[in-house]
């Protein structure tokens, strides 16, 4: 199990490395694992490259929360580079959307054999426990705040998590509006705010730090608190004494009302030369829908 657990640091070290240039539009160029925690495990004759890859083969299976770029980015770079060059075998989910969903995954993986689990969906004690009684090491790509029996509770299989310093995320947006938006907000905003309203924590650093960003820009002062609004989990006028229009759409990409949903704001609101701040989405079914957007942002992840 130590074996796997060091494959798995090596791993996260990479699927977060991938997520951040995904997110910029980037690609890999290189091994973003050359200083894995801890000892290589034992090793066999070099590849071609000359890199020494482990003698045992690990199994891993990949339980996924959304079809995105960012996650197509990921999964051609665990294919094309980490398989090879580490001797690992990945068995990936399908778009999981619920946590029986990613229940059924395990199981599934538990029967193939697979050595490890990173789960990007439940993060969850049960999906710990699960992994647990199988012998199966379980780790996770985000943070405890949601699940805190993760470090309360003794689960020796569990390998750690990995993710984005949020507020740091939240910050970049607050710079790209400062150096993006107009001197009097006429434009209109229209923000996704995804799932902060269920908890998220990356989505409500970044829709705080929009409403903040936008709140010092222009002097303004809701009548709602910040917080009220990234909690509401309808569509929202952020009223200020500006007037400007600040529309708040919360709501998860992958449900299918989501995109008619914003496409009908756009519409509605006749927001075609607003700033449109969009995140979690990818860009192949949105990319149609964003014609006579002036300027838009997209980061996938989180």
């Amino acid at each position: 199990m130590k074996s796997v657990k060091k494959i798995l640091a090596l791993l996260l070290a990479a699927v977060m490395t991938v997520s951040l240039l995904a997110a910029c539009g980037g690609e890999p160029d290189n091994d973003p694992a050359d200083n894995p925690s801890g000892p290589a495990p034992s090793v066999s004759s070099g590849n071609e490259e000359g890199r020494t890859i482990p003698e045992k083969q690990y199994v891993i299976g990949i339980a996924e929360a959304q079809a995105n770029d960012e996650v197509t980015t990921r999964r051609a770079y665990l294919e094309n580079y980490i398989a090879p060059n580490y001797n690992v075998k990945f068995i990936f989910s399908e778009t999981l959307k619920d946590d029986s969903m990613t229940k059924t995954f395990i199981e599934n993986c538990i029967d193939a054999g697979v050595d490890a689990v990173i789960d990007f969906k439940s993060t969850s004690g049960t999906m710990a426990q699960l992994c647990l009684d199988n012998g199966v090491v379980y780790t996770i790509n985000g943070n405890y705040e949601s699940h805190p029996e993760l470090q309360t509770t003794d689960y020796s299989n569990f390998a750690g998590c990995v993710g984005a310093n949020n507020a740091q995320v939240g910050s970049l947006y607050a710079g790209w509006l400062e150096e993006n938006a107009s001197e009097d907000g006429s434009e209109g905003f229209l923000i996704s705010t995804s799932l902060a309203s269920s908890g998220n924590t990356q989505h409500i650093e970044i829709t705080k730090a929009v409403l903040e960003g936008l709140q010092e820009k222009y002097g303004l002062t809701y009548t709602k608190s910040i917080e009220e609004l990234y909690q509401s989990t309808e569509t929202t006028n952020a009223e200020n004494d500006k007037g400007i229009l600040i529309t708040l759409y919360p709501g998860s990409p992958n449900k299918e009302t989501w995109l008619p949903g914003i496409s009908a704001l756009i519409g509605a609101h006749r927001l075609d030369s607003s700033v449109l701040l969009i995140y979690q989405p990818g860009t192949v079914h949105l990319s149609l829908h964003l014609e006579g957007i002036s300027k838009a942002i997209m980061v996938h992840g989180g």
